[in-house]
């Protein structure tokens, strides 16, 4: 099949004969777990079965840009028919993939993702391409099996991506992120731990809010290195806090994708070993998102941290994948209410009512909650009436650790 130097060299030659283009970019969706669960050859049949079922489709400029990615390109005279054209194309692919693909025995089941740009005056091949990788990658992100048009706003918005992943990785290198802490209270209103937040300190822009890099980091292996920056500063304090006989926890929040990795549970030991903690102060917040994927290898791995003492919370609770059937399983001694419950308390029944569900549940299970969010006195009175730990505005806002301390130690 034509390649992507094909692609390219078609595009130049289409847009000195013709005003208007259109490329979808095709590709399989799950193809990394057809590999591993059958291997490489084949993934490659089914590759290659895909490819002729797309030739069999579309009388347009086929090609093959490597691996499971393909494109057509398509032209036509009047530039308003050409959406229409390619979203009927792109509708027939979706739908002739949900066909059986005859490999070897098997009659296989697949989807694919479709992003698909137009232009309607000359641009390079390679911007073309990329626009209609911007959108097969929102199709991708909408669950698969779709077909997502390109828009000047998305290819900002990955521009920006693009352009905030290469400044965070300089910024980790620098030493740019800083260390946040943000109490946490306990049931007689006492300090009892905190948890530990990173911020950006970027030279030129300032302080940068984590809900603009952390999701960032989330897309990359960035997010591991993120974790355990945040880890190893947490453990240094954590180690300084014992030394001077300070009986406090600090909580990490931990990526699934660090969880999921090969070296989660040597990124932990390492640091426990360097400080010489007491592991039984450190809290490690998972997300709801471990019980998706690769339940059984991430239980065994908070396992083997857990028999040293690291502790384990379920973060946002309530709000993801609650299975209590996991939660039973899962070497964990604290649930995180999320703050969206503790919003509506006391005055609205319907979260009242779910966190009182929840307390009765974490109580059966000998679990400590923390209550996120905590922003009024009646909403800490609650808590300390009903036995949570609390952390939220009215206890304090995030604070650089050495202001943290401050308050805290030299009150």
């Amino acid at each position: 099949m034509p390649n992507r130097l094909s692609l390219l060299e078609k595009i130049a030659i289409v847009q000195q004969q013709v005003a208007v283009a259109g490329l979808l970019m095709i590709n399989i969706d799950r193809m990394k777990f057809i590999n591993d669960a059958r291997g490489y050859n084949y993934g490659n049949l089914v590759i290659q079965r895909f490819a002729e079922r797309l030739g069999y489709l579309s009388p347009h400029f086929l090609g093959h840009l490597g691996a499971d990615s393909f494109y057509i390109l398509l032209t036509a005279e009047e530039g308003q028919a050409l959406p229409a054209l390619c979203q009927q194309l792109a509708e027939r692919v979706l739908l002739a993939s949900k066909q059986p693909l005859m490999v070897l025995d098997d009659a296989l089941v697949i989807s694919c993702s479709i992003g698909i740009s137009i232009v309607v005056k000359p641009i390079m091949g390679e911007e073309l391409l990329q626009r209609a990788e911007t959108a097969m990658h929102i199709a991708k992100r909408q669950g698969g099996n779709k077909l997502s048009f390109y828009s000047d706003v998305d290819g900002k918005k990955a521009l920006l991506m693009f352009q905030t992943e290469k400044a965070l990785r300089l910024g980790l290198a620098h030493n740019e992120l800083r260390l946040y802490l943000q109490s946490q209270c306990n049931e007689q209103g006492q300090l009892a731990g905190a948890e530990a937040l990173v911020r950006w300190q970027h030279p030129s822009e300032g302080l940068i809010s984590p809900g603009l890099f952390i999701p960032v980091a989330e897309r990359s292996d960035l997010i591991i290195a993120l974790d355990n920056w945040v880890l190893q500063q947490s453990c240094q304090l954590l180690a300084e806090w014992q030394q001077q006989g300070r009986k406090l926890t600090l909580s990490v929040n931990i990526s699934p994708r660090h969880v999921r990795h090969a070296d989660f549970v040597t990124d932990i030991t390492r640091l426990l070993e360097q400080y010489q903690l007491d592991a039984s102060a450190l809290v490690l917040e998972v997300t709801e998102g471990i019980l998706v994927e690769d339940i059984a290898a991430s239980i065994q791995k908070m396992q083997t941290l857990a028999a040293l003492g690291v502790q384990f919370a379920i973060d946002d609770f309530g709000t993801g994948y609650s299975s209590l059937s996991y939660i039973r399983n899962l070497p964990v001694q604290e649930l995180k209410i999320d703050q969206s419950f503790i919003k509506g308390i006391p005055q609205h029944a319907n979260d009242v009512a779910m966190v009182t569900t929840i307390i009765s549940v974490a109580r059966q299970l000998g679990l400590r909650l923390v209550a996120e969010g905590v922003e009024t006195a009646e909403q800490n009175a609650f808590c300390q009436r009903e036995g949570l730990w609390a952390q939220g505005y009215y206890i304090d806002k995030p604070l650089p650790v050495s202001e943290w301390q401050q308050r805290w130690f030299n009150a």
